[in-house]
């Protein structure tokens, strides 16, 4: 299985740390999920909320009802994309004017695809703007 991985400097390296190396991708070895997870990205607008965004969050939502507590309502309304689209914050709806800000990585394909959450802001309300944390 092949990914893109962007641009690749005179190294060999893309921004996601890794290297291509005679034909074969190997993994920068100072490089690993949370590194790649804590860079600075540049993050998109904010968008209306996709089926894809809403099943990333419903991947993520006992974490973070361990931490807020269980909701009956579970809904993300928007969302903003790292350029990169491998991390997400999406603004969830968790009952009545109350949102959560919920920070999702999600491995490349050729990783896994595992979807976890990496942060999150509670309480938020509908009218909070998304801002990258």
């Amino acid at each position: 299985m092949s990914c893109d991985f962007g641009s690749i400097n005179s190294k060999g390296e893309s921004l996601l740390g890794v290297r291509l190396t005679d034909n074969l991708l190997v993994r920068h070895p100072s490089f690993d999920q949370q590194h790649i997870a804590a860079m600075s990205l540049p993050w998109k607008e904010t968008e209306k909320s996709t089926r894809d965004v809403q099943r990333f969050c419903d991947k993520v939502r006992p974490d973070l009802e361990k931490r807020i507590g269980p909701k009956s309502v579970f809904t993300t309304l928007n969302f903003r994309a790292a350029d990169t689209e491998i991390q997400y914050i999406a603004k969830v709806h968790v009952g009545e004017n109350d949102c959560a800000h919920v920070k999702i990585s999600q491995t490349l394909p050729c990783y896994g695809g595992e979807v976890k959450m990496l942060d999150f802001q509670f309480p938020k309300k509908r009218e909070d703007e998304i801002e990258p944390f």
